[in-house]
């Protein structure tokens, strides 16, 4: 069970580094456009989960 947890841990912090690397160069090349709303709501979405899990394993220590 740890190592699944660890693995989906890992997957989201892989997601959120690849949505943001994405969404800079998208500003870079595009500036404010949709698509770069659509990638930071996106990468909204993800950091909200870990800040959740994050006051969970807090909350229970």
């Amino acid at each position: 069970m740890k190592v699944k947890k660890k693995f989906l841990q890992q997957e989201i912090n892989d997601k959120i580094n690849s949505l943001r690397f994405k969404l800079n160069e998208m500003y870079k090349i595009k500036g404010h456009t949709k698509e770069v709303v659509d990638i930071s709501q996106e990468l909204d979405k993800y950091i909200a989960i870990v800040q959740q899990e994050l006051v969970k394993k807090i909350n229970i220590h």
